[in-house]
C-alpha cells in the first residue's frame, strides 16, 4: 500500500516544454483569459479552472490531489495553516446558538479558539467525555457538530473513532477529525464515513521546520462546495511556494516516519527505566481504552511521547523540567514531527492560555515535557537526555 502511494507521490503530472524533472512552480498571482467569452466561462465554472492564486494554482492543485490520493479522499482542500483550516470549518458551518461537543484533550490553539473566539459568536462548545458514550446521549438532538484529535495533544490519548462516526450518522451531526498526529500513514479516518479530516502540514507532511500549511479532507461533493466556496471569498489560502515545499516532502513521508517510530520504540525501551521519570505518556500505552483502538484503528504508535519529571516538590518538579530543556541539545520548540527531535514544556508554551485548574484537570503540569523524536541516531539521543538528568 505504501509503496504504491509513493509511487504516484513521485510522478511528475505537469511538464513544460523545458521538460523538468521536478514539479513545476507557479507562483503566479492570476491568469489570464484567450478572450472575454472564455473569462466568462472561466468565471462561472471557477472550480475547474485557474483564475486567481487566492483559491486556484496548478501547483496547489497538484498538493492536494497526492494528499487526496495518500488520504484515500476525493476532494482535499488546503489552507495557510492547520488552524485557519480548523477556524474556516467552524466558521462557515456553524451559527449563532449552535452548539457542538468536543473533546478537552486538544491542542493549546485550537483550546483557545474554542473558549475565546466562538464564545464572541454565540456558538457553545460542551467539552464531553468521548471515552463514555453515555455523553454523547445528553441533548443530542441540539448538537450540530463533533470535533475530536486523536491521538491528543499532549498526552497521546486515542479516541473510537469508529463508535463516534456511527452516532454522528446515526443524528445526522458533521463529525471532524484532528488526525494531525498520525496522518494516513499511521491512522486514516476518512475510511470511517468522517465529514472532514483536518491535517496541519507544517508538522509531519513538511517534517522539515520550513512553512505553514493545513488541508481539509472529505468524500462529500457539496461538504466540498461548500468550503469551497468560503475559501474563494475568506483569503485562507496557502501559497504557492509552501504547497511546493510541502508536495515535495510528501515523497519521502513514509520512510521518515518509519525511522522515527524505530527511533521512539527503542527509545523509550531504555528510557521508561530512568529513575528520575514519573510517568511516561505515548500512544503505546495499552490501558484498557486505548488496546482495541490501537490495534484496530492505527498502524503503530507514533513517533512523540511526552513524561512527567520527579521532584520532592511541584515548583522543583517544575525547575527540574526548564533544566533539561534548556541544557539539552534537542531543540526547544512548540512544533512537532519534524527530522530533528524536538522537545518543549507544554504548560508554558502550547497550553499556557488555560488556566491552572484546567491544566490540573488535563493532567498538563509544569514538570509535563514533550519530545517529537527526529531521525538522529537514537542512542545519542538518549545519551544526551542521560547527561542534562545527571546534572540536574
Amino acid at each position: 500500500m505504501f509503496f504504491k502511494n509513493n509511487s504516484f507521490l513521485k510522478t511528475n503530472n505537469l511538464k513544460s516544454f523545458f521538460r523538468e524533472n521536478s514539479d513545476i512552480l507557479f507562483l503566479n498571482s492570476s491568469f489570464c483569459f484567450k478572450n472575454c467569452y472564455y473569462a466568462e466561462k472561466f468565471f462561472k465554472f471557477s472550480n475547474f479552472y485557474n483564475i486567481y492564486s487566492r483559491f486556484s494554482n496548478p501547483t496547489i492543485n497538484i498538493m492536494e490531489k497526492k494528499i487526496a490520493f495518500f488520504e484515500k479522499s476525493r476532494y482535499c482542500i488546503s489552507f495557510s495553516s492547520g488552524m485557519s483550516a480548523i477556524v474556516s470549518l467552524f466558521i462557515n458551518f456553524l451559527f449563532s446558538g449552535n452548539i457542538f461537543y468536543t473533546s478537552i484533550d486538544l491542542f493549546g490553539s485550537t483550546l483557545n479558539f474554542f473558549s475565546n473566539v466562538l464564545y464572541k459568536f454565540n456558538i457553545i462548545a460542551i467539552f464531553i467525555n468521548f471515552f463514555n458514550i453515555n455523553f454523547f446521549y445528553y441533548d443530542i438532538f441540539f448538537i450540530k457538530l463533533f470535533f475530536i484529535e486523536t491521538p491528543s495533544n499532549p498526552l497521546l490519548k486515542l479516541f473510537d473513532i469508529y463508535i463516534i462516526s456511527y452516532i454522528s450518522l446515526k443524528y445526522d451531526i458533521l463529525f471532524i477529525v484532528d488526525n494531525t498526529f498520525s496522518s494516513s500513514v499511521l491512522q486514516n479516518p476518512i475510511i470511517y464515513n468522517i465529514n472532514f479530516v483536518v491535517h496541519s502540514c507544517t508538522k509531519f507532511f513538511d517534517g522539515q521546520g520550513r512553512v505553514l500549511g493545513g488541508v481539509v479532507l472529505t468524500n462529500n461533493y457539496f461538504l466540498f462546495l461548500n468550503i469551497f466556496s468560503f475559501l474563494r471569498f475568506s483569503g485562507f489560502s496557502i501559497s504557492s511556494f509552501n504547497a511546493w515545499i510541502i508536495f515535495k516532502s510528501l515523497e519521502h513521508l513514509f520512510i521518515r516516519m518509519k525511522n522515527q517510530i524505530y527511533n521512539l520504540y527503542i527509545f523509550l525501551r531504555i528510557f521508561k527505566y530512568n529513575l528520575f521519570i514519573l510517568k511516561i505518556f505515548y500512544a503505546g500505552n495499552l490501558n484498557y481504552f486505548n488496546y482495541k483502538i490501537l490495534n484496530f484503528q492505527q498502524v503503530f504508535i507514533n513517533s512523540i511521547f511526552s513524561f512527567l519529571i520527579k521532584g520532592s516538590t511541584l515548583e522543583m518538579m517544575r525547575i527540574n523540567s526548564w533544566k533539561i530543556v534548556d541544557n539539552i541539545f534537542f531543540l526547544n520548540t512548540a512544533n512537532l514531527g519534524d527530522i530533528s527531535t524536538l522537545i518543549t514544556n507544554c504548560s508554558t508554551t502550547t497550553h499556557i492560555s488555560l488556566s491552572f485548574l484546567e491544566k490540573i484537570f488535563l493532567n498538563i503540569n509544569d514538570p509535563l515535557l514533550r519530545v517529537s523524536l527526529g531521525l538522529e541516531d537514537v542512542f545519542d539521543l538518549y545519551c544526551s537526555l542521560s547527561f542534562v538528568f545527571n546534572n540536574i
